[in-house]
């Protein structure tokens, strides 16, 4: 299988404003999403803010302290795993994924204005 690359220069909107979007995409797709952040901190945040981020939508997602993975389309983890068998990740400013050949879609998303980020 070859995993498509796609980067996000994140220059005018931030990371938290674009993941629902992105999310929603590949929802409306028929995806299962895994969201990689730094540590379980963003995921808590980011959890918290696809509940709250529209009175008019509803992101389905979950995390390790939900549990049920596999029923979770959308599952936001700091970890390099793939438990509710997704096939679009979702790398979040800076992290990394050893398994990035396990899925047919990669984004990663880039701070626009870090160029050590965009070189890296």
């Amino acid at each position: 299988m070859t995993t498509e690359v796609r980067f996000y220069h994140l220059e005018r909107i931030s990371q938290t404003q674009i993941l629902p979007v992105l999310i929603s995409k590949a929802l409306e797709r028929g995806h299962r999403i895994i969201v990689k952040f730094h540590d379980e901190g963003q995921v808590m945040q980011m959890n918290d803010h696809l509940w709250t981020y529209s009175a008019n939508s509803f992101l389905p997602h979950g995390t390790a302290k939900n549990g049920n993975a596999k029923q979770q389309p959308v599952w936001l983890t700091d970890k390099d795993e793939n438990p509710n068998d997704a096939d679009v990740l979702i790398l979040c400013e800076g992290t990394t994924s050893e398994v990035i050949g396990d899925f047919t879609l990669c984004c990663e998303m880039l701070n626009g204005h870090d160029q050590e980020a965009i070189s890296a």
